[in-house]
């Protein structure tokens, strides 16, 4: 852990609202005292804001096709979970019965 009293993982977590000016004055606070000394998440933020920067100019024509048909396996994918909803367990009376250790001695 870098940065004083903070983790990395709490700049990660506040790394959106931040980025977007929309964390509150003791969060940005954190953030920017733990990127004071963590040269680490300095290259995140740096890279996250890049990465917003580069997507906000793309448009739907520059993604790549293969990008393209991947992406949209994951999205169908997670709607037919959605779709289908939790799985569900047997209800514990259709389950075999199991014997208690040392039951077959009786």
């Amino acid at each position: 852990m870098h940065g004083g009293k903070y983790s990395c993982k709490d700049v990660v977590d506040l790394l959106s609202d931040y980025i977007d000016g929309e964390c509150s004055p003791d969060d940005k606070a954190m953030v920017e005292d733990h990127l004071a000394d963590c040269p680490g998440c300095i290259a995140f933020v740096n890279t996250f804001r890049k990465s917003i920067s580069m997507a906000g100019n793309m448009s739907y024509d520059d993604i790549p096709t293969d990008l393209l048909d991947r992406l949209h396996n994951v999205l169908d994918k997670k709607a037919r979970l959605r779709k289908a909803g939790p799985p569900t367990a047997p209800p514990p009376f259709l389950e075999p019965e199991k014997k208690m250790e040392g039951e077959d001695r009786i």
